[in-house]
């Protein structure tokens, strides 16, 4: 049986773990309809970004809001912003503590999402 993952943090970047059910709460995001931007549940203060504003690839946490790079959509099974980046799991390799890059949409399975509520 495989183990669920979710998007956590690793200080400041944004990494893939094994969750378990009574940590979820800590390790999925919520849509922050106010700004636009998805967002840690544990920490609504920093927002999910795309380093070196907006020119990099790396994702990761910071305090400002409402900037371009920072917003993101689920559309179809990708996390994607308004340039056509989207969420990607570096390497395409499932392990617990790969970053999360943005990257140019291609269709693989390491570009998939699914958001489950709980």
């Amino acid at each position: 049986m495989r183990s669920k993952r979710a998007l956590t943090r690793s200080g400041d970047n944004v990494v893939i773990r094994d969750v378990s059910n009574n940590e979820a709460n800590n390790q999925i995001f919520v849509f922050d309809s106010e700004t636009g931007t998805i967002q840690p549940r544990a920490d609504g203060r920093v927002s999910l970004d795309i380093g070196d504003e907006g020119r990099g690839r790396y994702s990761h946490f910071v305090s400002e809001k409402d900037i371009w790079h920072q917003h993101f959509t689920l559309k179809n099974e990708n996390l994607i912003n308004e340039r056509g980046l989207v969420l990607d799991v570096a390497g395409g390799q499932d392990r617990n503590n790969q970053n999360v890059l943005v990257w140019k949409k291609h269709r693989g399975l390491n570009q998939k999402w699914k958001i489950d509520y709980v």
